[in-house]
């Protein structure tokens, strides 16, 4: 049915645009809620997001049926999420999706709309592109329910767009921490293959940005090597001693104790993705989302930390990871617990999201985690809604920010 549906859509291209010009008509753009949204529906956008990523983004290596995923991230989402559809008749060119995430904003919970799995068919051009971006940027400001927008730039040109847009950065960057395993396998698998396909996304750009500054794999590894005695050498060791006693062990599910347990450890930040029970179950302990291992720290059944860990092909994420303020020594198990974890599934490396200046950056670095190279930008605007000036510190470097890998839907 996928290459159908396809198929259909090239020969419409073909027929409607001729050497780039806009079409003679106007596809419709439509809305739909995503609990309203047909199976028949779900399968275009599935068909149309494998030709949009050249045969699929990452997550269709899932474990999970790539449809399955769809439903869980999108139908199942604990929150508001629409669907919107670029089409011509039965004809499906553009689709993308728009979650109302939870924020707390200094303790006031928010809502931000974040735009995901946008995904369009390589063959549009001109007007067609145009129009769908215009519809989705008036659609999402008639949100009533949105305070702002909040999410994750890293497509080359919606990094040179965010400003044009009216989007803003945070005032600390976002960094990438990885902590080679295995560093010859880590090195050898550093050049991945170039993604095949007519379509440009993030990662084939990525690819033939490496492809074009490859270095030989003794080059690679000599210099991973140098940055790591760097910061062995820079860094001194640091002095963590426990406050108390606790044991870390894994769990399938969170339970009602983790409501309490996030609103104490959100208290630590001016900006924070609200993490209740019905989040967390739905992001880490469905099947359908990934392989996930969850570890906690408790002491006499008191929730101290926790940590989210997903496993993939070759490396490893930590997705998430939250303490109660002042349990560094706890964040610091957590991290160490997750290395050795990673270390026995055969991992060739650990990667973390971490904003610069958060209290559990120098745990990192403390762990042997490197700050590598990344593209990514977490951006934000204010909806009609919002008065601008209400979120103007999150562009201050001071404002306390928690962001990880499982805010957004890159793991």
């Amino acid at each position: 049915m996928a290459h159908s549906i396809v198929h259909h859509a090239e020969e419409r291209l073909d027929a409607t645009t001729h050497e780039g010009a806009p079409a003679a008509a106007r596809p419709a753009f439509r809305t739909v809620a995503t609990d309203d949204v047909t199976r028949a529906d779900w399968e275009r956008a599935l068909a149309l997001i494998r030709v949009a990523f050249n045969g699929g983004p990452g997550w269709f290596s899932n474990t999970a049926d790539p449809i399955d995923h769809l439903l869980w991230k999108l139908s199942d989402f604990p929150g508001p999420a629409l669907a919107h559809f670029t089409e011509d008749g039965d004809t499906l060119f553009g689709f993308t999706a728009t979650l109302g995430r939870s924020w707390l904003v200094r303790g006031e919970r928010r809502v931000a709309t974040d735009l995901v799995d946008a995904a369009l068919h390589p063959a549009v051009q001109g007007r067609v592109l145009i129009d769908t971006f215009r519809s989705l940027r008036r659609d999402i400001s008639r949100w009533e329910r949105a305070d702002f927008a909040f999410g994750f730039a890293s497509h080359p040109a919606s990094l040179r767009n965010r400003g044009f847009q009216g989007k803003h950065d945070l005032g600390s960057p976002l960094e990438t921490y990885v902590r080679p395993l295995d560093l010859v396998r880590f090195v050898r698998g550093d050049r991945s293959q170039p993604a095949t396909g007519v379509s440009r996304t993030r990662i084939q750009i990525e690819m033939e940005r490496r492809r074009r500054s490859s270095k030989p794999a003794i080059a690679r590894l000599l210099a991973w090597q140098g940055r790591t005695m760097r910061q062995r050498l820079t860094r001194r060791p640091l002095e963590i001693a426990p406050q108390s006693s606790f044991d870390v062990r894994t769990i399938d599910h969170f339970d009602e104790r983790f409501d309490a347990f996030v609103d104490r450890a959100a208290e630590a930040f001016d900006l924070i993705q609200v993490r209740d029970r019905q989040f967390l179950n739905w992001r880490y302990a469905d099947d359908r989302a990934g392989q996930f291992t969850v570890r906690v720290a408790e002491s006499d059944g008191e929730m101290l930390g926790y940590l989210a860990l997903r496993t993939g092909r070759s490396s490893t994420d930590i997705a998430d990871l939250l303490v109660l303020p002042s349990r560094i020594d706890v964040a610091h198990a957590l991290i160490r617990d997750a290395v050795e974890l990673s270390r026995g599934t055969g991992s060739s490396a650990i990667r973390s999201w971490m904003i610069s200046g958060h209290p559990y950056e120098p745990l990192l670095t403390d762990l042997g985690f490197v700050r590598a190279r990344t593209s990514t930008k977490p951006v934000f605007h204010a909806n009609p809604r919002t008065d601008p000036a209400e979120l103007a510190f999150l562009a201050e470097p001071t404002t306390r920010v928690h962001l990880m890998l499982g805010d957004s839907d890159h793991v």
